[in-house]
């Protein structure tokens, strides 16, 4: 059930898709669209923050590299199915899990790039 409501003012006919797949607060500030002449790309400039899905290069059985710098805060991280809560942080780019994982563990990212 979704508590929270979404404010948004429509300056043009644009379609954006969203897909909520986690009850977390996303914000995005679109302050600048009403100052461009062209808003298509700023829409798609937008989109092309959000990495969904991704999965991620193995450093070690416990660590792990995204494929792109991310904002902090936005990384969540889904082993077998189920979102990881217990990951530590290491950089823009790399996480860890507190236990080793195992050939045929499923892990999926998603996050904000960063810049």
């Amino acid at each position: 059930m979704i508590k929270e409501y979404l404010e948004a003012t429509i300056v043009e006919a644009e379609i954006i898709e969203v897909d909520f797949v986690e009850e977390d607060l996303i914000t995005v500030n679109f302050n600048t669209i009403d100052v461009i002449q062209d808003r298509g790309w700023v829409v798609q400039t937008v989109k092309d923050c959000f990495v969904f899905n991704e999965i991620p290069t193995q450093v070690t059985v416990k660590r792990f590299r995204a494929n792109n710098e991310y904002i902090q805060n936005t990384l969540q991280v889904v082993i077998n199915g189920i979102k990881e809560k217990h990951i530590t942080i290491h950089s823009n780019t790399d996480f860890s899990f507190p236990i080793d994982t195992v050939i045929g563990d499923d892990i999926e990212i998603s996050y904000i790039k960063l810049g």
